[in-house]
């Protein structure tokens, strides 16, 4: 745990996990710099509670019983952001891209033309407003890395047209009237907005479609199963990446496409795989030329559909300070006072 020393006797599964400022870890002498630099610890314990019910979680924030409020539901933060003793601001300059993954094995998104006509509908928007609510907080990205970020070229994003119409004539041409199960995960209120959204479009579209709600543990083993829809298995989920999940192809998992040796979803595509293995090896000055193939290619096949980015307020009391700027949340640094 590095300056911290995880306390195992304390930790509840499911529910609490306790630190300890480790008097025996000796940081470097500089400055810190997000997981790099000096990691001061300036207090003695950490405590993380697990709170799932978000209205729970803010009457805690506001009544001082927590300090920290790491992922507060973003329809309740503007109650939060009136409160005098609350900083609300984003502790991430990026955030999160928020992806629908297709299940490539099983009907009916094991055929190409389905996923494009998906991809062709998808107005970022839509889930943009629906997932935050805040313009100031989001945009859009047709980009399948973080717009902003080195590796985004956006190169073959233009079939991302939200041209619902063109969209629904192609789903017809190829769809053959197979159930669509998408799980979702209430216990995050960001990634079951986007399956909502989801759900409306495609039953607008004319597919015959199911939301399936459950837990968050529940849904990460449900999109385990290659079993059809019948047997218990999916056809879209929504996932959320952070800037250091996706920083280029050799993190990026949801461009892998080595078939049932991938992540969840199972796309097989010689040619990205090829692409990535250019990339690795390509000297530095040569990796952007490939990374807009490896775009270009996504787009064509679609493994996902990127959804837009946002960024994640933290909402912490005033009396916390000096938290890093991070794509993930980071104890070291901060003060209580």
């Amino acid at each position: 745990s590095g300056p911290f020393r995880f306390l195992a006797d304390e930790w509840v599964p499911g529910s609490r996990a306790v630190y300890a400022k480790f008097d025996g870890y000796v940081p470097r002498n500089e400055a810190p710099d997000c997981t790099s630099g000096g990691k001061m610890v300036y207090v003695d314990r950490l405590e993380w509670h697990v709170i799932p019910d978000a209205a729970t979680a803010t009457a805690a924030l506001q009544r001082g019983e927590v300090d920290w409020y790491h992922g507060p539901d973003l329809t309740l933060l503007p109650l939060l952001s009136q409160d005098p003793a609350i900083n609300t601001e984003a502790y991430d300059d990026l955030g999160y891209m928020t992806i629908l993954r297709f299940n490539h094995l099983q009907p009916p998104f094991d055929r190409l033309e389905m996923r494009r006509a998906i991809q062709m509908a998808v107005n970022q928007v839509d889930y943009l407003q629906a997932q935050v609510g805040m313009p100031d907080l989001y945009k859009e990205c047709r980009s399948t890395f973080f717009c902003g970020t080195t590796m985004s070229t956006g190169a073959g994003s233009e079939v991302m047209a939200a041209n619902f119409e063109k969209a629904k004539a192609l789903l017809k041409s190829s769809y053959k009237g197979e159930k669509v199960a998408i799980p979702t995960a209430t216990d995050l209120s960001w990634l079951h907005a986007a399956s909502l959204v989801t759900e409306d479009l495609l039953k607008r579209m004319g597919v015959n479609v199911e939301l399936q709600a459950m837990d968050l543990g529940t849904f990460y083993k449900r999109r385990t199963s290659m079993e059809p829809v019948d047997k218990g298995g999916w056809s879209i989920f929504h996932a959320g990446f952070s800037v250091t999940d996706i920083l280029d192809p050799s993190t990026h998992l949801g461009l892998r496409a080595n078939g049932k040796q991938t992540w969840p979803g199972w796309p097989t595509d010689p040619v990205i795989e090829q692409l990535r293995d250019e990339w690795m090896t390509a000297d530095p000055q040569d990796q952007g030329a490939i990374v807009r193939k490896i775009e270009a290619r996504a787009f064509e096949t679609v493994p996902f559909v990127p959804l837009g980015q946002f960024q994640t307020p933290s909402a912490r009391r005033r009396t916390v300070t000096g938290m890093l700027k991070a794509p993930l949340p980071l104890a070291w640094n901060i003060k209580l006072g």
